[in-house]
């Protein structure tokens, strides 16, 4: 390219050259031509001939699936340890154990082998029983393989196998890197980055709270404190009297003694709710230190597992103060930050506090944490006790002041925690409870707070041609909508009554965003309320409104999910309506299977919910169900037990390196199960992000570009196609797509009607069949407005869901930075308006997740509708579209060769898999078939067929022993042999991008130069 540049611009510079010199030049530039064409030829028939002769050993002994038992579907490091049975071919022997060491050749162990079977000749060649692969190296063989072992030569694809096993072990062995011997260039990345955040601008110190330098500035900032200390306790404050009637304020002294004066490091609060515990008792730990003189060197970290809580809490208690968010109280979410070098109390979530422990594992600067509803174990909390609990180990190597950890909960086994944290020689931990009020719920259930509602029931089922319930949740039970509106018809009124006390409010409880926006819909057009909903997918503006009263003449009524359980307080409510369901994601590590799924709240929970009721005055708790028919346990799973953990296994990864993650995950109170591990790892091997010396429970390694995965706010797999869309030059789409998909929706219904955002997707997607593209398309459209409110408007978008990605966006922008990459580069962006290259990232980061749509021969089942369009996932299990997608409704003709492959059929790339009803795949985008041929699994190359085919990495459906599902393509072996070509220059255009980022060859472009 470069030469044919050099021409054109000798005609465009020298219009007056010698004809017969440019003639000259011409001809020269068509020799290179014609000789680079010829090298490449002659590549190409190399590689054909080595893959033919590879196939044709193959021959009987079957395909290769890279998953056969005992044969690795990649290299492990040369010179690491396995056991393998070795035995000989010519039968009658016994079959022996040995431990060998991994090679690029058969050199040591087939001497070994002679040794150990005591054979009279040395053997030549090994084959993988039963398979009967033969193999040329051991860099695959996994533990307790069996190999046999013979005296016959060798058959032609050792010579091909080698080359291959060699290029293996060089690029898999230690010290072949460039710069000194033995330098782990992940190490090398971890150092580079830490050096960079030390000095630039966005230093890590930019995301936590930093005690003022020296005693001078500690004196002068702890006297600031101090003054405003008396301002906040004035008892003319309006905050006063209101802080002051919470029952925390009962127990101040003991709150003290627990969180700050304790020999325990370590505390549990427990309270009640509407105890005031997540508000006072960090303010308490404050005030002591402050009062104490020390409030310039104290810092204190409140963790909260959602950001509607961070959020509201942080406003509530710098309301409390007098003070505006920033000042002292401050509070720091994903993509946004409302703090200062005057912040000493800092609301944050779960994650925003992991990752500061990446860099700064010992808090340094930081006094108290607080973990608010520990309850709920979540992955992330359960996660940082781990880490906690193994600085708290450390004891005097973070140097003083010495750190203090605060459990907090509304209901908590406080003896497990305690049990949990009383090692390395400390002191029991100190328990403290804080008591709720005493305004008794009266616990009310359907069948007594509307005793006609079964035979209303009835006859609306009768009305409308149903007989029952449609069960579509799996476990019998449906809400009632009708129902539902009913209970607050009755409700609003019973509130309102009263005129001689204030006016309460209703809070329902449902278990998901789409159900609240069906409740709204249903009760509308009850008389005198003002229907407000609260979910984490609003703007932080329509979230304060549930806490705002109603007008006088009004009743509030807030649909909410199981957010307000416990993480926010709406001090008005004086009624529950409490459907008693909720929405779980669950993961099933052998098939790797999430499912979304709605059932029975746990028994904890409902009484949570209960609870709500009696903050203000005497309440209320309607069951919205009868009194026999919930199902509940006692207390939820742990989400490390039941949810994906492949974020978990890379954070154990990058804060314990030397450690296998499961080491690390089992400190947990309840790990997880080994299985689960195992998978994660599993997924983060098939995607680069890691290593592992043997099997699944050896040695597992961060590579480069795990490394930069794991400093990405996003799971893993979208953390690749950001590295991805680096290297092939398409990074502001993928920034953009990845964001989205890592916020709440950004398409909205207006009125609730879940078509007006299906087809404003459509309309934004412009015929691209890809729901991450409508995404893209959008958000240019909106950041380009002069009024973007209005954009929102006409596109039917979120604007708030809009900012969200704005944020997001920015935030991935910049930590790619901080890894060494150059997103505004016009390297980084060369391909950013083709939207071919935006699905080949796709696909490398998403793959396996990838389904073809095709045309049926017969309906589901065996029986009729032949003819249909179909989609199967990478099992080879038949799938739907979700509704809410731009390719739900796949017709013969949708997907045509630009986008998928012939006609009526193609290929989809999906974010992921979840079961509900049915089992839907979201966030589709159709995919030529050449990116999965270039960013797929195994390529495999059947010369006989005239066919190429992809390994997904899993099991079809219904085939017994575990045969490998493959995406196969109809194309000549010369096709199949180039992808294979192809692959290796993108493998190595991405190890240089992830050990270099900014270096010339880590984009396509630097590695065309």
């Amino acid at each position: 390219r470069g030469s044919a540049r050099s021409v054109e611009g000798a005609d465009e510079n020298d219009a007056d050259a010698d004809p017969e010199r440019v003639r000259k030049d011409r001809v020269k530039e068509a020799r290179r031509a014609e000789k680079e064409r010829e090298r490449k030829e002659k590549v190409l028939a190399k590689a054909l001939k080595k893959d033919r002769r590879a196939s044709a050993a193959e021959g009987a002994n079957g395909r290769d699936d890279g998953d056969a038992k005992g044969w690795a579907s990649s290299p492990h490091p040369s010179g690491s340890e396995v056991n393998v049975s070795v035995t000989s071919a010519r039968g009658g022997g016994e079959t022996k154990v040995m431990k060998i060491k991994r090679a690029a050749d058969l050199k040591e162990f087939l001497s070994a082998a002679k040794s150990k079977l005591k054979l009279k000749k040395k053997p030549l060649s090994a084959r993988m029983v039963p398979s009967g692969r033969e193999i040329h190296d051991t860099l695959r063989l996994e533990p307790m393989a069996t190999v046999s072992v013979s005296a016959d030569p060798p058959s032609e694809r050792a010579g091909a196998e080698r080359d291959d096993a060699k290029d293996s072990s060089e690029k898999s062995a230690p010290g072949t890197q460039d710069g000194d011997a033995g330098d782990d260039p992940t190490e090398r990345l971890r150092e580079a980055v830490a050096r960079r955040l030390r000095e630039s601008e966005r230093d890590v110190r930019r995301s936590r709270l930093v005690a003022h330098t020296g005693p001078e500035a500690n004196a002068d900032e702890s006297a600031r404190l101090l003054s405003l200390l008396s301002t906040v306790d004035d008892e003319s404050n309006p905050a006063h009297a209101q802080r002051a009637a919470l029952p925390a304020a009962a127990v101040r002294a003991e709150i003290i003694a627990a969180c700050v004066d304790s020999d325990s490091p370590v505390s549990v609060v427990t309270g009640d709710t509407g105890s005031g515990k997540t508000t006072q008792a960090p303010q308490f730990a404050l005030e002591r230190d402050i009062a104490a003189g020390k409030g310039g060197a104290t810092n204190v970290v409140v963790c909260q597992p959602r950001r509607v809580a961070a959020v509201s809490i942080a406003r509530r208690v710098a309301e409390e103060r007098g003070e505006r968010v920033g000042d002292v109280v401050g509070y720091r979410v994903r993509g946004e930050a409302r703090t200062s070098a005057r912040t000493r109390l800092e609301f944050c979530t779960t994650g925003v506090l992991l990752q500061r422990m990446r860099w700064d594992p010992l808090l340094e600067g930081i006094t108290h944490v607080f973990v608010d509803e520990a309850h709920e174990r979540t992955a992330d909390a359960d996660f940082l006790l781990i880490l906690l609990r193994r600085l708290l180990r450390q004891g005097g190597a973070r140097g003083a002041p010495k750190l203090r950890v605060t459990l907090m909960s509304a209901t908590m086994d406080a003896g497990r925690f305690v049990d949990y944290f009383s090692v390395g020689g400390e002191p029991t931990p100190r328990s403290t409870h804080i008591p709720g009020r005493t305004f008794p719920v009266d616990e009310v259930f359907v069948e007594e707070y509307l005793p006609s509602w079964r035979r209303d029931r009835n006859e609306r089922n009768e009305r409308n041609g149903r007989n029952g319930r449609n069960g579509r949740n799996g476990d019998g039970y449906e809400i009632d909508y009708d129902l539902l509106r009913a209970a607050v018809d009755k409700a609003s009124r019973d509130v309102g009554r009263d005129r001689r006390k204030p006016v309460g409010a209703v809070l329902v409880f449902l278990p998901g965003v789409p159900e609240i926006s069906r409740a709204e819909q249903a009760v509308r057009d009850v008389r005198d309320v003002r229907v407000v909903p609260l979910h984490g997918q609003l703007a932080p503006e329509d979230q304060r409104l549930a806490f705002a009263p109603a007008p006088p003449d009004e009743v509030k009524v807030v649909l909410a999910t199981n957010a307000a359980e416990t993480s926010v307080t709406i001090p008005d409510v004086t009624v529950v309506i409490d459907t008693g369901r909720v929405k779980r994601m669950t993961h099933e590590p052998r098939t790797q299977l999430a499912s979304l799924t709605e059932g029975w709240c746990s028994a904890a929970s409902a009484a949570q919910r209960r609870g709500r009721a009696g903050r203000v005055r005497a309440g209320v708790c309607v069951r919205l169900y009868e009194k026999n028919a919930a199902k509940m346990a006692d207390r939820d799973e742990p989400e490390m037990r039941t949810a994906p953990l492949d974020t978990l296994v890379m954070r154990a990864l990058a804060i314990a390196p030397g450690e296998h993650p499961a080491a690390v995950l089992g400190e947990a109170l309840d790990p997880p199960d080994a299985n689960a591990v195992r998978a994660a790892v599993d997924r983060l091997r098939a995607i680069g992000a890691v290593v592992v010396d043997g099997d699944l429970g050896g040695r597992v390694t961060t590579t480069p570009l795990g490394f930069h995965l794991s400093l990405l706010p996003v799971e893993p797999r979208v953390g690749k196609m950001l590295v991805m869309g680096c290297v092939m030059g398409c990074l502001s789409p993928v920034l953009t797509a990845a964001a989205a998909v890592s916020c709440r929706p950004v398409f909205t219904a207006r009125g609730g009607d879940k078509a007006d955002a299906v087809a404003a997707k459509r309309r934004a997607a412009r015929g691209s069949r890809s729901d991450h593209l409508a995404c893209v398309n959008a958000f240019e459209q909106w950041i380009g407005s002069d009024d973007r409110r209005r954009t929102c408007a006409d596109l039917n978008l979120s604007h708030a869901a809009m900012q969200d990605v704005a944020r997001t966006r920015t935030q991935l922008r910049e930590r790619l930075e901080e890894a060494g990459f150059s997103p505004g580069s016009p390297a980084s962006n060369r391909n950013e308006d083709n939207d071919d290259f935006v699905r080949c990232v796709l696909v490398a980061g998403l793959f396996p997740n990838v389904a073809r749509v095709g045309v049926a021969s017969e309906g589901r089942g065996g029986r009729g509708a032949s003819g249909r369009t179909r989609v199967l996932n990478n099992r080879g299990v038949e799938v739907t579209v979700h509704p809410s997608g731009v390719n739900a409704a796949f017709r013969e003709g949708d997907v045509d060769g630009d986008k998928g492959a012939a006609k009526g059929t193609g290929l989809l790339v999906y974010q992921e898999e979840v079961t509900t009803s049915k089992t839907f795949i979201r966030d589709t985008t159709a995919v030529p078939d050449a990116s999965v041929l270039l960013f797929g699994g195994a390529l495999d190359v059947d010369h006989a067929s005239a066919s190429v085919s992809v390994s997904t990495g899993h099991s079809s459906a219904g085939t017994a022993g575990g045969t490998a599902s493959r995406f196969t393509f109809r194309a000549p072996p010369e096709t199949g042999v180039l992808f294979k070509l192809l692959r290796k220059e993108l493998e190595t255009v991405l190890a240089s991008a992830a050990e270099d980022p900014s270096g010339d060859h880590g984009t396509l472009e630097g590695s065309a130069r």
